[in-house]
């Protein structure tokens, strides 16, 4: 990247202001978290005493650089906003307007619908010109990378900071040609954060109008800790926040982007979404590419030792899903969430080769807790409510939801695994009103296999109901060995030839009087052959017909006898 000319010192002593406020100055940050004041965070430097005009009009990018150079002369200090509308520009393509390269600076307005950063691209051309490069406002560029060595005790309070750039069709498409130049622009960011940053907090503000990824810190173990609070993002052609490090999103308000969060989370690094409202699609049109423009509202990776918490928040329509998980990522808990007409969980291993180098340690996707979410259908049928995913998982537990519908739409099953899940594997106590086609689970035998543990699945609840509790389907000839699971389990698209049948060595997790119909929703005949280790049948049965149903109940001798 190309950084703009470093600011020149300035001699404070030759200054109207040299750390205080002018009289009547509104320094404190209304309504925020115990009443932050800006002269609490150290010596105040106004940008009006700067030169900084505020109209909206005058071009203010050196009187912000000025007042900027001023505070980091002093050993850290407070750029502060008055009222008004700051309009600035990089003055390199691509560039920042401000590149913070010290410790203990605070940018402190007096509430985002009073003090705005309205940023233009280089040359303050238009952003919605065709261009390639706009650039951004902040970065830490130039920081170093060593852990010990960087920058801390950065904040954002009480501003709003525009890019100025509308959300086009393209969202989320590498500009290739002139007709692209629409689309994401990776150097046009509220603030691009490297190098070894840390505490640095985001309170009260908002972020809009920008074709990058607004708020983003990208590297691995070297970056920090990031909080952001009370503070809505939205209106981006690529992902509202792209962070990594240790990074806490709460009380916030995400909308109108590419994907709501993103995080490539190291060893140690906790991940947290919480009591925020994140919908992607909430007032965008389709694109001319993909279907709506929004994607996923939450998107994770990451490395074993570190961990995700989505707790207390909202999600709307997304195309793709409420949270995405890829290549990797282990200890995630998603707990008392709204998600509405979407789905709540997709993983999957896309094999991306950029990721290489971390898979061999920390491939797979562990320890995954969803409990007490809601799940509704509203304005659109939906397939899966709770969670897709086409990748090997290992403690996978799915309890105390609630899945219901609404103006006569639904979901077509509560979850879609095709893959093979290891270690507890539980769907238990979730109230279900409503689920069309194959209820609680579609499983893809021919990736589980007769070794995969198969789900228990207790304590379901069910309120009008138009599916059953299972549906197994496969493409390739092999005998399904399956525990019953529920109290119907429905055959989809099995060969002929396939054979169906109870595995022997789980007989004992069912007690006497365990009740379970296998029902045929296939065009091509299955058989249940005459096995004693298993059944009573003294000849094969065969389902050829759809809706033929057989039953077996189980008996004191241990085995499955057919009704």
């Amino acid at each position: 990247m190309v950084l703009f000319p470093a600011c020149a010192k300035l001699n404070l002593n030759s200054l109207h202001l040299a750390g205080k406020p002018k009289p009547g100055d509104s320094t404190t940050s209304p309504g925020t978290e115990n009443e932050v004041k800006a002269e609490d965070l150290g010596d105040v430097f106004n940008v009006r005493d700067y030169g900084a005009v505020g109209d909206g009009t005058a071009n203010d990018t050196q009187a912000v650089r000025d007042t900027y150079a001023a505070a980091v002369a002093n050993g850290g200090g407070v750029v502060y906003f008055p009222a008004g509308t700051y309009r600035v520009a990089p003055t390199s393509a691509p560039g920042y307007v401000i590149t913070i390269n010290s410790s203990h600076v605070h940018f402190f307005g007096e509430g985002p619908d009073q003090s705005i950063l309205s940023v233009y691209a280089y040359g303050m051309a238009d952003p919605n010109d065709m261009i390639t490069q706009r650039g951004g406002m902040f970065t830490t560029e130039g920081t170093p990378y060593t852990i010990g060595q960087g920058i801390s005790d950065i904040s954002f309070r009480n501003l709003r900071v525009t890019g100025n750039a509308n959300i086009t069709d393209y969202a989320g498409q590498w500009w290739t040609t002139l007709d692209q130049q629409r689309g994401w622009d990776i150097t046009h960011k509220g603030i691009a954060i490297v190098g070894n940053v840390d505490d640095v907090t985001f309170d009260n503000t908002e972020w809009d109008h920008w074709r990058g990824e607004i708020l983003y810190a990208g590297g691995g173990d070297e970056l920090g800790t990031f909080k952001i609070t009370r503070t809505k993002i939205h209106d981006s052609n690529g992902s509202a926040i792209s962070m990594g490090g240790r990074v806490s999103f709460d009380r916030g308000e995400i909308y109108d982007v590419y994907n709501g969060f993103e995080n490539f989370s190291f060893s140690q690094q906790l991940t947290e979404v919480k009591n925020s409202k994140i919908e992607v699609n909430r007032n965008l049109p389709k694109d001319g590419l993909t279907g709506k423009i929004g994607r996923f509202g939450v998107t994770f990776l990451g490395l074993r030792g570190s961990s995700l918490l989505i707790e207390n928040n909202s999600f709307g329509d997304t195309n793709d899903g409420g949270v995405f998980l890829s290549e990797f990522a282990h200890d995630i808990t998603i707990r008392g969430n709204t998600f509405t007409d979407t789905l709540g969980l997709y993983a999957i291993d896309l094999g991306i080769n950029t990721y290489a180098s971390f898979r061999a340690a920390n491939s797979g996707f562990s320890d995954i807790l969803m409990e007490n979410n809601t799940f509704i259908a509203k304005n659109r049928i939906t397939d899966e409510a709770g969670i897709a995913t086409y990748a090997a998982m290992e403690n996978f537990v799915f309890r105390n939801n609630v899945v219901r519908h609404t103006n006569g739409n639904y979901f077509n099953r509560v979850a879609r695994i095709p893959a093979c899940v290891s270690g507890d594997f539980r769907i238990e106590d979730n109230a279900i009103d409503g689920v069309f086609f194959s209820g609680v689970m579609h499983m893809n035998h021919a990736y589980l296999g007769n070794a995969c543990p198969r789900p228990i699945l207790s304590g379901n609840t069910y309120a009008d109901r138009k599916g059953e509790d299972m549906t197994y389907y496969t493409a390739q000839n092999a005998t399904l060995t399956t525990l019953p699971l529920g109290e119907e389990v429905y055959l989809v698209d099995l060969p002929s030839g396939n054979q169906v049948e109870i595995d022997p060595s789980a007989l004992a997790l069912y007690p006497t009087g365990y009740t379970v119909t296998f029902v045929y929703r296939a065009p091509r005949a299955v058989e249940f052959a005459a096995d004693p280790a298993w059944n009573n049948l003294s000849q094969s049965v065969v389902l050829q017909t759809s809706g033929d149903k057989i039953t077996f109940v189980k008996n004191a001798d241990g085995t499955f006898h057919a009704q």
